[in-house]
């Protein structure tokens, strides 16, 4: 009993390792995604070309359409950025 006790805790931490490892891996993209979508605004206008590229880039990162239109609009809207590109 006390066997396939050790054993089983061994598959919940291996399982919890992956799980956390998925996770911040996900966090990870959806961060640098956000970076990549306020650097592209600091340049300017998030122009035709700059959208198509976030786009792509969101279905390759796996990033929802909803998050995708957030992360935009949180880029246009955001004075700092709109400043750094008038600049």
């Amino acid at each position: 009993m006390l066997h396939t006790f050790l054993c089983l805790s061994h598959v919940v931490i291996y399982i919890g390792i992956h799980v956390y490892i998925g996770l911040f891996c996900i966090f990870s993209e959806l961060e640098a995604y956000g970076s990549l979508v306020s650097a592209l605004r600091a340049q300017g206008e998030l122009s035709k070309d700059k959208r198509k590229l976030l786009q792509d880039l969101a279905s390759t990162l796996n990033i929802s359409m909803e998050r995708h239109r957030a992360e935009v609009r949180r880029a246009v809207n955001d004075e700092k950025l709109a400043t750094i590109a008038e600049q």
